[in-house]
């Protein structure tokens, strides 16, 4: 796609029609996604408009305000790299920040998803700094049709867009549906979507993206801690266990690769010796972490020491008291067994009626149900 120069005015009377006719006269060369409705600059929360926009798009409710809202309920004070990320998952959809390029720019049009792209007319001053939504390209024509904030679709060509674009590093995203998602993916796509797939529980999906991504590159530990968890989710345990091994191998000093490993381990009850060992090595690594707590006092359980994986397991539970009610119960649960096995019933009882509180329903194993009644009394 040429470069392109924004006309005088940006806006044209009907230029989605004029754009439309010329699609349909050279389709190979050019496409358009109809329906996107125009965005205002301006107002309350404004520097989310183009994110709310392309929501909408995807019938997801969403407007600046709400964006604003939900960044409050999230504590986020400042804008975070990662927060278009977490909003877009929270709303089933799937966002990849990237440097773009008017080649990749075209294939996401062309397979009808909007592509938000962030231009600043003035290299010089950042007042001129703006977000607009990319809905349409013609390479026939040398155009690009856009939504800017204003009430109308504006209507680019020439040198101008692609200036504009480069003073901002080309940068684009893409929010959309995961499954929308069909041009050829970058191994840096298949890695974000494969995290959403992850997050989302769609565990064959994410180990397919996990894949796909290691299997164009490298990649990175991180990626293949994520690969590794998606393949134990499967019950692929082999798979998973050669995973966690090379992402340890790329980063000696990933405390997740040594805790999950050491999980892995724990609860297929084997190699409980490196097992631990691992896990004391993810705590050197982060020694705050309840989560490496948690694997110790776990592998010390399946190794019938429940003395000293109940005392780590305290720890681990103390340390977890701010994180998710999911992972406070997985911990306490850990903390119950281990009281239980260790003889110590009462305080078994007592974490369980805490974590009962947590979640009323939560199921109890046969073994443990006796917990559930009152402590007999001695005379």
């Amino acid at each position: 796609m040429a470069a392109a120069l924004l006309l005088g005015g940006c806006a044209t009377p009907g230029p989605e029609r004029a754009f439309l006719e010329s699609v349909r006269q050279h389709p190979d060369r050019a496409a358009l996604i109809p329906r996107v409705r125009p965005f205002a600059h301006g107002g309350v929360c404004a520097e989310y408009s183009a994110v709310a926009t392309v929501a909408r798009h995807w019938k997801e409710p969403s407007s600046p305000e709400e964006i604003c809202r939900w960044i409050s309920k999230n504590g986020l004070k400042t804008l975070s790299a990662g927060w278009v990320t977490r909003y877009a998952s929270d709303h089933g959809l799937w966002a990849h920040a990237s440097r773009g390029s008017a080649p990749a720019l075209a294939a996401r049009i062309r397979c009808g998803v909007p592509v938000i792209a962030t231009l600043q007319s003035n290299a010089l001053d950042a007042a001129t700094r703006r977000q607009v939504v990319v809905i349409g390209y013609d390479n026939e024509a040398q155009q690009l049709l856009c939504l800017d904030g204003g009430r109308a679709t504006a209507l680019y060509t020439g040198a101008a867009f692609e200036s504009a674009w480069r003073a901002q590093n080309y940068r684009m995203l893409v929010v959309c549906p995961p499954e929308r998602a069909t041009w050829t993916l970058t191994p840096e796509e298949h890695g974000t979507r494969a995290e959403f797939y992850e997050r989302a529980l769609r565990y064959s999906e994410a180990a397919r993206d996990y894949g796909a991504a290691l299997a164009a590159g490298p990649g990175n530990a991180q990626m293949r801690v994520g690969f590794g968890n998606a393949l134990r989710a499967l019950k692929r345990t082999g798979e998973a266990e050669k995973a966690y091994r090379e992402a340890i191998a790329a980063d000696p000093h990933l405390e997740r690769a040594y805790n999950n490993l050491a999980y892995l381990l724990a609860e297929s009850n084997r190699s409980l010796d490196e097992a631990i060992a691992l896990a004391r090595q993810a705590l050197v690594l982060d020694p705050a972490n309840a989560l490496p707590m948690d694997t110790l006092g776990f592998a010390l359980y399946q190794q019938g020491r429940y003395k000293e994986a109940a005392d780590m397991l305290e720890r681990a539970r103390a340390r977890a008291r701010w994180s998710s009610s999911e992972t406070r119960i997985e911990i306490g649960m850990h903390l119950v067994w281990a009281h239980h096995r260790g003889g110590q019933d009462h305080l078994a009882r007592e974490v369980l009626a805490d974590l009962r509180k947590l979640d009323p329903r939560l199921e109890v194993p046969g073994e443990l149900r006796p917990l559930l009644k009152p402590a007999r009394r001695r005379r």
